[in-house]
């Protein structure tokens, strides 16, 4: 018999365990089923994808700056997922982890005539490379043999490459432009936070998102804030 004094923890194990104990110890017959400890259920693979992104300023730094419309960037990211799956609410709940490359890069120019066929035309260029993580919790709603999910989380960005160059071309007395090259912006972050969400849908082993994407950008000024907004359309393959 279980003393007056011991003390079980009120949970599926404990009591389970305690079950297991009275039919090995006390009974002649064995349990029909007995606990087993439930485990998340791990799932690694490999995703791929478009993303379109648009690089906004907003400040004091250079007039020119804030006042750029810069086009969006259509480039390809990729990389790692590991996605671990809660048993305990019925695999319905996954933290999932993106390791993954993605960069940008765009172009923006303006120019001013003067007489005599003169002029000076201006081009800021800024890309940049990321190796980025990705954490979300996913909810996955079932239909059929079809997984439809929604999830939201953080990522997490480390500069590997950058361009950030300011051309001026002018053109005066000169029978050619004369080229001068310096920094669009003289500071620039190397790490990149943002806030991420996206829907999709998953079919046995294959999966595809689409994900929005908002991140405080490359600007290391106080007074010029920036803003990166990125798109992606991904799709995936479960390797385990």
């Amino acid at each position: 018999m279980v003393a007056d004094n011991t003390r079980i923890s009120y949970s599926s194990r404990a009591i389970g365990k305690l079950f297991d104990q009275f039919y090995e110890k006390c009974a002649s017959t064995k349990p029909v089923t007995s606990y087993k400890s439930e485990s998340p259920v791990g799932q690694f693979g490999i995703v791929a994808g478009l993303s379109a992104t648009k690089l906004d300023f907003e400040g004091n730094y250079d007039p020119k700056v804030p006042d750029a419309n810069f086009p969006m960037s259509y480039n390809a990211a990729g990389g790692l997922f590991f996605n671990l799956l809660i048993p305990r609410l019925k695999e319905r709940v996954s933290i999932y982890n993106e390791l993954a490359f993605t960069s940008y890069k765009t172009s923006e120019s303006y120019q001013t005539d003067y007489s005599g066929n003169s002029f000076i035309r201006v081009t800021n260029s800024l890309g940049f490379g990321y190796i980025k993580l990705t954490n979300m919790v996913r909810y996955y709603i079932p239909a059929g043999n079809l997984k439809v999910f929604l999830n939201a989380g953080i990522s997490n960005a480390v500069t590997v490459s950058e361009t950030n160059e300011q051309k001026t071309e002018s053109k005066f007395s000169t029978p050619e432009p004369v080229v001068t090259k310096k920094l669009v912006l003289g500071s620039t972050r190397s790490y990149e936070f943002g806030l991420a969400a996206g829907l999709g849908a998953v079919y046995k082993r294959f999966g595809a998102e689409l994900r929005y994407e908002s991140s405080d950008g490359i600007s290391d000024f106080s007074n010029l804030k920036s803003s990166v907004k990125r798109y992606y359309f991904l799709l995936s393959y479960r390797l385990k």
